[in-house]
């Protein structure tokens, strides 16, 4: 039976029978995953060390049933959300919407990444921002967002069909020329960009691009 080595962050834990525990976790090297573990409460060890925002070591069996855990090991303490209840309560819709919208076993290092970079980075001042960059990133992962670049000026878009008008159409959203620029540079940049420019983008421009979010995210 094969050991296999990931970096993940725990999404959710569900208690089952005789003390059987099913976490559902995010990988830089396997994606989203699930991992069974057989007997959690005999293991003050693991009981420990398995826990949410942290960034943990597995050690997993692969075997035809899927990963069984066989190790973990904190590697890193994101203590800035168990000392913050509203940063804790955002830290957990995101985890929702990884678990709900990230495809099963899909490897994506980047966006790896860009939740591990916003989880060691965020603070009250940040969490807005850090919410509708990692979001849109989010959006990025199953889909091509389109260039926000193809009129340089205000725009109408279509969050259904990304079409782009400087004229007003059915089912079309008015984004102003500011907003605009900003969503082309979320959609270009990475994390180290994006926290870089962070405290230059003023709140009603993030409002704004919040709501476009929003309504991709009814589509797709």
């Amino acid at each position: 039976m094969n050991i296999v080595h990931t970096t993940g962050i725990l999404l959710q834990k569900t208690m089952l029978p005789n003390d059987d525990v099913i976490l559902e976790c995010f990988s830089a090297e396997l994606g989203k995953i699930s991992i069974f573990c057989s007997k959690l409460a005999r293991s003050k060890k693991k009981i420990q060390e398995i826990d949410y925002f942290r960034l943990l070591e597995f050690d997993l069996r692969d075997s035809k049933g899927g990963f069984k855990l066989s190790g973990v090991n904190t590697k890193h303490c994101f203590t800035q959300f168990s000392s913050d209840y509203s940063l804790m309560q955002k830290g957990f819709s995101w985890f929702g919407l990884l678990r709900e919208r990230l495809p099963e076993g899909k490897v994506d290092a980047d966006f790896f990444a860009y939740c591990i970079s916003v989880l060691a980075h965020i603070d009250s001042e940040t969490v807005y921002a850090y919410d509708v960059f990692l979001r849109f990133k989010l959006l990025q992962v199953p889909a091509s967002i389109p260039r926000f670049d193809q009129i340089q000026d205000s725009v109408y878009f279509c969050p259904q069909n990304f079409v782009f008008s400087d004229e007003a159409f059915e089912n079309s959203m008015y984004i102003e020329n500011l907003t605009r620029q900003i969503i082309e540079f979320i959609r270009r940049s990475d994390h180290v960009m994006f926290r870089e420019k962070i405290n230059h983008f003023p709140y009603e421009n993030l409002r704004d691009i919040s709501e476009v979010i929003e309504k991709i995210e009814q589509y797709c």
